[in-house]
Formats: structure tokens, C-alpha cells, sequence
């Protein structure tokens, strides 16, 4: 269902202006925020070098 809201609302976003002002930048948040909420990188182990 996530994917089909995200395909239509990414045709309107690239085929309007207000899509592009309005539906582009609140489609990538919600994306970014959905990935923030299902990945849990708590766990994962740290990178050589990535700590200081």
C-alpha cells in the first residue's frame, strides 16, 4: 500500500508545481522518517574508523 501511495504521489509531484514544492519534500521525509523507524542500527557493529 506504502508503495502505491508513493508511485502516485510521485507522478503528481513530477507532473504539477505545487506537486514539486509541496508533494516531493513531504514524500522524502515520511520515506526518511519510515527507514529511521524500521531500521534499528543500534545493534549493528561500528565501522573501522568510524569512532573517533
Amino acid at each position: 500500500m506504502w508503495g502505491a501511495i508513493l508511485v502516485v504521489l510521485t507522478v503528481v509531484g513530477f507532473a504539477t508545481v505545487v506537486g514539486l514544492e509541496l508533494v516531493m519534500p513531504c514524500l522524502a521525509y515520511a520515506t526518511e522518517r519510515a527507514r529511521r523507524v524500521t531500521l534499528d542500527a543500534s545493534d549493528w557493529p561500528l565501522q573501522a574508523g568510524a569512532a573517533g
